[in-house]
């Protein structure tokens, strides 16, 4: 806390920088939308303030600072509902919006005999914000038997106080940016007028504002304006708003930066009897602001993010150097510390990384742009590196899909209803996004909870169509677990990503793995879901469908399965949606499956699950085989046939006929052990590859070394080894690198690949490799995109997160690289002489099965 003193004065120092152009100026060039400007200028009593009177429009600027935790006192309302609206139309009083009644009134707040033999009068509490300036703060003391917590106390009219400043900052705003707007010669003199006379006004009030500490369910204190440091930590202590983080009043600051040239703020000045509205302005608003926001203690929660968004807003406005770095600062400080390495927001509550996402892109990103004229020229590199911070956690998070859902985090915001994030391997959060087929059709799949929460199901799959979402899968048990990635490696054609849920609830290491496949080609678009249950841990599978989707028939397309049923194979379901939008789901299991179907209701939607018979004290207990296909109501490219063959435990073969013949997948349960399995029409393949793909004009493998199908070999090297350094450094897009030790020969395929680091306890994570240089024989430094977010000690032995969760992992540290390797067919070296080329197969004079499953299948 003590080492922001010094930097204190400097903040209230003016620094002579030359400012940015307004061109370059986020502030000045905001944007509101039409809609919500529309909603606010047509809200009761707004288009009469532009005809009330100068004194009468200033009086109705709060002299005293509000406090916004406060139920009514008249109906069940909590303080976190926050049912009190204020109106300029109503100016006096706050009314409930659930039984209507206005604030303060005769019964409320309700006068108490403070003192024996006295008449009864109206409690307040009296606060000294100045020497010999005291502020009144009346309440309404409510009875012990119906206080939610012990001394609480209705601040109504501190309430008022609140919503009519935050209502009037607002109204500063929305004048400004309607009057900037307006052509030159429509323009309403009056919406500038309204502006600065309420920033004018706020100037001069705020320096007497109370500092406070209004939290929900729990007293509020009030203390003097000249408060000193250490304040609360979590920005407890504020003064403009609830919390400290929002301390820097950025309606006020915004509409400063727009009408800073107008004449119309020389006139409020006249009106008020300022001198100088420029320095009443920066010296007794902004600037007090920004320092009162500098003194904060600093954490690693969003809230520092509000609070580097206010001291940058401050710093662009003052063209203050020192306050850009105090803001600068703080925002290091969340993104190094508060984010995964690879970018992911690690909060519990939904919706958090879509606000989270939405502050960086729509206010940090445009005010570091802005506040860098501010820096000096050796400030490059630093503006490169939180640049490549910023972007990505915004890769990593995704963007909210309607305004109404970001107005808590960042308005105005842009729209962006696609919500759909790119494909890639999340290794911090233990998150992989795979997607097939064309985009107006697309199948898009995520695996692992949302925001990775440790209380979150040990894997979960959540499936898109076109962007609309159908179904989440998750087993039956919730055990408490985290989430490490085993593999991933995609292409345009390809996508593989494995996943592994530990069990930290129970001693042991139970572990459920997920491996997702998602195949794109002109012909079929599908997916695969494989899911590895440890011993006696995933009895059943269960589907949550969205509200909406219904269960039809496979072959007639009608509502079907309203009971509990056992079918033998083959089995589906189709999942659809009223748009045609929809999933075909192909069960490919051996024995029997019995399918539970809930109905739906207004708070749930429909469940399905899916359980079949087996024994639970299996060494290689059976894999639960989804292929997924999606529907769309126009011609997709989706597969013929879907089926399963026959093969030794380790490995789990599946055929998809298509109208170019057929595929082949083969999953190698045992990756690295090699497996041989025979193909229809008397090809044998090896391979101790994970995933093999084997289409009529190529062959994929992921994984391993190498596959051999008939006299057609795929190959590639195994890149692994150990770790021995670890280092943060921003060059050419990366942002670390690490020094590795093993079969390390670079090569420019390994742009893009996936690093696996696997730490002694088990716990493994993923990098994005952009560069890798060979610096001896067996030795070679790979620079990566994400933060390395670990360092070793001298012996290499104890890794520490520097990041979130900012954790110790003991060694060995080891790597691999994730490999995917394809061999066209027509490509490959002529066959022996003395053999003749495989005859292709006639297609099937079967009528079309859309899932099949091979006698003698494990």
């Amino acid at each position: 806390m003590l080492f922001l003193t010094p930097l204190l004065a400097l903040v209230l120092a003016q620094v002579d920088t030359p400012g940015t152009p307004p061109q370059a100026d986020p502030l000045r060039r905001l944007r509101l939308p039409d809609a919500w400007q529309s909603r606010f200028w047509s809200a009761p009593g707004v288009m009469a303030l532009l005809e009330l009177e100068p004194a009468a429009l200033a009086a109705l600027v709060p002299t005293q600072a509000g406090l916004r935790f406060c139920r009514c006192p008249a109906c069940p309302a909590s303080e976190q509902e926050d049912t009190l609206d204020w109106s300029p139309a109503r100016p006096g009083v706050v009314t409930c919006r659930l039984c209507g009644i206005d604030f303060p009134n005769e019964s409320f707040p309700a006068k108490v005999a403070l003192i024996p033999g006295q008449p009864p009068t109206i409690p307040e509490e009296v606060v000294e914000v100045r020497p010999r300036v005291f502020h009144h703060y009346p309440f309404h003391l409510v009875d012990p038997e119906k206080q939610i917590y012990p001394d609480e106390r209705l601040y109504l009219a501190a309430k008022r106080d609140y919503e009519a400043r935050g209502f009037l900052a607002k109204a500063a705003l929305y004048a400004a940016v309607r009057y900037r707007d307006s052509p030159d010669r429509s323009r309403d003199p009056r919406l500038a007028r309204l502006a600065s006379l309420i920033l004018l006004r706020f100037a001069q009030v705020y320096p007497d504002y109370a500092l406070h500490d209004d939290a929900p369910r729990s007293p509020k204190i009030l203390h003097p304006a000249n408060l000193k440091p250490p304040f609360r930590s979590g920005y407890r202590t504020a003064r403009w708003d609830w919390l400290g983080c929002h301390e820097v009043p950025l309606p006020l600051v915004i509409a400063y930066s727009i009408l800073r040239d107008d004449p119309a703020l020389i006139e409020a000045a006249h009106t008020l009897g300022e001198a100088d509205p420029h320095r009443r302005v920066e010296d007794s608003l902004i600037r007090p602001a920004a320092a009162l926001l500098a003194l904060q203690p600093i954490d690693d929660s969003a809230a520092t993010l509000y609070a580097a968004r206010g001291l940058l807003a401050a710093a662009l406005v003052l063209r203050d150097r020192t306050c850009a770095e105090l803001g600068l600062r703080r925002l290091e400080r969340v993104l190094i510390h508060g984010f995964r390495h690879d970018g992911t927001w690690p909060a519990s509550e939904a919706g958090d990384d879509s606000q989270v996402a939405s502050l960086l892109a729509d206010w940090i990103l445009p005010l570091i742009h802005a506040c860098r004229p501010l820096g000096s020229p050796a400030d490059d590199v630093r503006f490169r590196e939180l640049n490549a911070r910023v972007q990505l956690v915004l890769d990593a998070n995704p963007r909210p899909p309607s305004l109404e859902q970001v107005l808590p985090a960042a308005y105005p915001t842009t729209p962006n209803p696609d919500q759909a994030t790119g494909t890639g391997l999340l290794g911090g959060a233990g998150v992989a996004r795979l997607a097939a087929g064309p985009s107006s059709a697309r199948l898009w799949l995520q695996i692992g909870p949302p925001n990775a929460a440790l209380d979150a199901p040990a894997i979960d799959l959540q499936v898109r169509v076109a962007g609309q979402s159908i179904l989440r899968s998750f087993p039956e048990s919730h055990p408490r677990s985290t989430l490490y990635p085993l593999f991933y490696a995609a292409d345009s054609s390809i996508q593989i990503a494995s996943l592994a849920s530990r069990d930290i609830s129970t001693e042991g290491d139970a572990t459920v793995r997920q491996l997702i496949i998602a195949i794109t080609s002109p012909t079929a678009s599908y997916a695969v879901s494989i899911v590895e249950p440890a011993p006696g841990a995933l009895p059943a599978l269960q589907y949550s469908l969205d509200h909406g989707v219904q269960i039809l028939d496979p072959d007639t397309g009608l509502p079907t399965l309203q009971q509990p049923q056992d079918a033998l194979q083959p089995s589906q379901l189709l999942l659809q949606r009223p748009s045609g939008f929809g999933l075909r789901l192909h069960l490919l299991n051996p024995g029997l499956h019995r399918i539970d179907a809930s109905p739906a209701s207004d708070s749930r939607s429909q469940t399905i699950r899916i359980a079949r018979p087996g024994d639970p004290n299996s060494a290689a207990p059976a894999a639960f085989v989804t292929v997924f296909e999606p529907v769309a109501p126009f011609d997709c490219p989706a597969p013929d046939r879907v089926g399963r063959m026959a093969s030794s435990p380790d490995l789990i073969a599946l055929v998809v006929e298509t109208r170019s013949g057929p595929e082949f997948l083969i999953v190698n349960r045992q990756p690295g052990t090699p497996q041989t399995l025979t193909l229809p029409g008397g090809r044998s393949i090896q391979t101790d590859g994970l995933v093999t793909l084997i289409r009529p004009d190529r062959i994929s493998l992921a994984g391993g070394r190498f596959a051999q199908v008939g006299p057609l070999r795929v190959e590639h090297p195994q890149y692994r080894g150990a770790v021995r350094a670890a280092r943060g450094l921003a060059l050419d897009g990366a942002l670390g690198s690490f020094e590795l030790r093993g079969q390390v020969a670079p090569t420019d395929g390994l742009v893009g690949r996936t690093l696996l680091i696997r730490h002694g306890d088990g716990v493994s994570r993923a990098w994005t490799i952009t560069r890798a240089d060979l610096l001896g024989e067996h030795w070679a430094r790979y620079w990566v995109r994400e933060d390395p977010g670990f360092v070793l000690d001298a012996s290499a032995h104890l890794a520490q997160d520097r990041a979130y969760p900012q954790a110790e992992h003991p060694g060995p540290h080891s790597f691999t690289v994730c490999l995917l390797t394809h061999r066209d067919v027509h490509a490959t070296a002529p066959q022996p002489a003395d053999s003749e080329p495989e005859p292709r197969q006639p297609p099937s004079a079967t009528p079309p099965i859309r899932s099949v499953i091979r006698s003698g299948s494990p």
